[in-house]
């Protein structure tokens, strides 16, 4: 892949598969890339401080990858909120991991209760959380599931964090296969999740959720929520969807 940088369109060679792209400001972004070695090499980052112009790699520590590595579903598998990172990984047996950092350096990672596909001994099988998106420093969501068809629908493959990640419980019931998930700005604790076998919405955030009815049937990837209760989804065949939450 080649991207074009800056005005004077000079060209920077990517040689690895990115996942999700995040800000925390106009000027410094962070760019997940996934594991070189998924036994036992860290997830890749990068870091741009002019808006984009330039990249470098970043230095972490803490940030291994187990098997496991993020999903690009949706591009929203890294999140930054109130002074901290966030990064969303599974794929392994093991169960999906959710990584927070002050600094995009050092890193810890929390266990979520999504488990991968036993039959997959090392890496990259279809189970594992998609998405994390958080409202604040303490409220926090991950989605996912299993995108194989065929599969049957996950369990715990959504859940919630009241302690900004620390700790991460299993909504009731589990959904089906979700692959995004977005905060509704200004309206505390709703928050709304696509995935390509429907779309939910949550009140009490995370904890429970609702379906949501499309009679389109659209099958959405990708979801974000904007004010005045709207939040827009993308999905299959070029669809684009306006969600209006009262």
């Amino acid at each position: 892949m080649e991207a074009n940088i800056g005005a004077n369109r000079e060209h920077q060679r990517i040689q690895f598969f990115y996942d999700s792209l995040a800000w925390e400001n106009k000027h410094h972004g962070l760019l997940l890339q996934d594991p070189a070695n998924a036994t036992d090499g860290s997830m890749g980052l990068l870091e741009t401080h002019d808006g984009g112009k330039s990249w470098r790699e970043v230095t972490t520590t803490d940030l291994e990858a187990k098997g496991q590595a993020a999903f690009a579903a949706s591009g929203t598998c890294v999140a930054f909120v109130s002074g901290r990172w966030y990064i969303v990984a599974g794929g392994s047996p093991d169960p999906s991991r959710v990584f927070r950092s002050s600094n995009g350096r050092s890193w810890k990672d929390a266990n979520t209760s999504l488990v991968g596909d036993p039959n997959v001994e090392l890496g990259y099988s279809g189970y594992g959380m998609n998405s994390v998106a958080f409202r604040d420093s303490r409220n926090g969501l991950v989605v996912g599931g299993s995108f194989s068809s065929g599969v049957p629908a996950s369990k715990n493959n959504v859940a919630y964090t009241r302690n900004g990640g620390v700790t991460w419980t299993s909504s009731k019931p589990a959904l089906e296969y979700r692959s995004a998930v977005s905060w509704l700005p200004g309206r505390s604790k709703l928050a709304v999740a696509a995935g390509q076998t429907g779309t939910n919405l949550t009140r009490d955030g995370g904890a429970t959720w609702e379906g949501l009815v499309d009679e389109h049937h659209n099958e959405f990837f990708a979801v974000q929520c904007i004010k005045g209760g709207v939040c827009w989804a993308s999905g299959r065949k070029g669809a684009i969807g306006r969600i209006q939450i009262k």
